[in-house]
């Protein structure tokens, strides 16, 4: 996700370099923001992949006057513009769902897949299969084909564990309701998050956040 602001007149361009500690402050900056459905209206934001686009179009399209703009094969949103869009915007956009997750299947995240559950605080694993949680905050999106009952997600983990932080502690949320706390203490093996909620797959759309703590 970037964002570009004030803009008169402008090339983007991709970055060879940049500073990567202020690049990744400026994504859990913007996905907070993104969060608490806040939006810069002088800001013109260029969306990074389907996953972004999926997530953005459940936090913001029903409630707020937001824009969404295909061109080029790439997204972008603008506040206060959503008049502007023509009808190919529409088109696609309502185009745009969440994956679907099949019931009693396990599924393997990779980074690199456009076709994906996670949303927003994911890295790659170095082509590997796997993605790395990075900031404070990741997201999980996802569909069912139907309203199910009383059933449980897993999820299988390896957390990175050092002599400075001994324990990873996360707090889990679905759909902004508190769920679980956890703590993830044996370093490079597999742990399961288990997460039982009634409500979780009685609704069609879930998002499910994990808020790093330690």
């Amino acid at each position: 996700m970037y964002s570009v602001i004030n803009i008169e007149k402008t090339n983007i361009v991709n970055l060879g370099r940049s500073n990567r500690k202020a690049s990744s402050e400026t994504r859990y900056y913007l996905y907070d923001n993104f969060k608490k459905k806040k939006l810069a209206s002088d800001t013109v934001y260029i969306v990074d992949n389907l996953g972004h686009m999926r997530h953005l179009k459940y936090l913001f399209f029903k409630n707020e006057n937001v824009g969404f703009f295909y061109r080029d094969n790439v997204w972008a949103m603008v506040m206060n513009e959503k008049e502007r869009m023509n009808d190919n915007d529409k088109k696609t956009f309502n185009e745009v769902k969440p994956k679907l997750l099949v019931i009693n299947e396990r599924k393997n995240l990779i980074f690199g897949d456009n076709d994906n559950y996670y949303g927003f605080g994911w890295s790659h694993n170095s082509g590997k299969p796997g993605i790395w949680s990075e900031g404070p905050m990741s997201t999980l999106f996802f569909r069912t084909d139907k309203n199910y009952g009383d059933l449980k997600l897993e999820i299988s983990c390896q957390p990175y564990i050092t002599k400075k932080n001994n324990i990873s502690e996360l707090d889990i949320y679905v759909n902004n309701s508190f769920n679980k706390n956890v703590k993830l203490t044996n370093n490079n093996r597999e742990e399961k998050i288990k997460i039982l909620n009634q409500s979780l797959f009685m609704t069609k759309i879930t998002e499910l956040t994990l808020y790093k703590l330690m």
